[in-house]
């Protein structure tokens, strides 16, 4: 869902060749190659960060305001469109797709359809970070 994540010095050596590091070495870019399926390959040496992190989805589950029915839903929603732009970049893993069609929006070279389906994505990600709003009474 996010371009990169910082890390710092100290948490690189164990993650070094196991996932993909900025030229600096100061962000871990995402979507992270750590990942296998919906799995962390580096979970006991995670950065801080990513074992800090819940999203609003998962914050408001837990907090009970959102029902799991509502929370899949929303999951659903993100992995609906990143499948869709797969199918458009014609790369089968989704996360290679989304990285491959964010180079193609860096060198101006995306298809309109994946440009749409970019910014689709973006929008749904980030309506997962925003607060719901309050439910009328």
């Amino acid at each position: 869902m996010f371009a990169h994540v910082a890390v710092t010095p100290e948490e690189i050596a164990p993650l070094e060749g196991r996932v993909t590091l900025s030229s600096d070495w100061s962000l871990m870019l995402q979507p992270c190659s750590a990942l296998e399926g919906c799995r962390c390959s580096v979970y006991s040496e995670r950065p801080r960060i990513c074992r800090a992190y819940k999203c609003f989805v998962l914050n408001s589950f837990e907090a009970g305001r959102m029902t799991e029915a509502e929370a899949r839903a929303s999951l659903d929603e993100v992995f609906a469109v990143r499948q869709r732009l797969a199918d458009a970049v014609g790369e089968p893993d989704a996360r290679r797709a989304v990285q491959l069609a964010r180079q193609q929006a860096v060198d101006d070279t995306a298809s309109d359809e994946v440009a749409a389906l970019l910014h689709e994505l973006h929008k749904v990600t980030l309506l997962m970070q925003l607060p719901l709003p309050a439910a009328k009474r």
